[in-house]
């Protein structure tokens, strides 16, 4: 059970995420996003399907020696969910991509026809 001081750790992690102030990467797991503070502890970010069909979202924060802190899951606060989505956005540099597309970043220009597939 997610107590109130482990809801505002979500609430930070969610606000810094979304500001651009947490720098995520890829973990070796697919669906799996992770980020270091301190240089000790770890919040992993990540998507499960499980055997009933449902999607297990949760978040996890382990200390050096890759012992469990806290688990905080979806069931007890949406903000998991959504935490899930910015740091997979964020890792994967999905406005990036988006801008360098639609023209808005240096490079080859707006998309023209010819640049469409049909």
């Amino acid at each position: 059970m997610a107590t109130e001081k482990d809801l505002n750790f979500l609430h930070f992690i969610v606000a810094s995420t979304d500001s651009g102030k947490i720098k995520w990467e890829p973990a070796a797991e697919p669906d799996r996003f992770v980020t270091s503070f301190r240089g000790k502890y770890n919040v992993i970010v990540d998507k499960t399907e499980q055997e009933d069909g449902g999607t297990l979202f949760y978040l996890k924060l382990t200390d050096d020696a890759d012992q469990e802190l806290l688990t905080i899951s979806h069931y007890e606060s949406s903000d998991v969910k959504q935490l899930f989505y910015l740091a997979r956005r964020r890792s994967l540099n999905v406005d990036a991509a988006i801008d360098e597309i639609m023209g808005a970043e240096p490079g080859p220009g707006p998309i023209k026809d010819e640049d469409i597939p049909f």
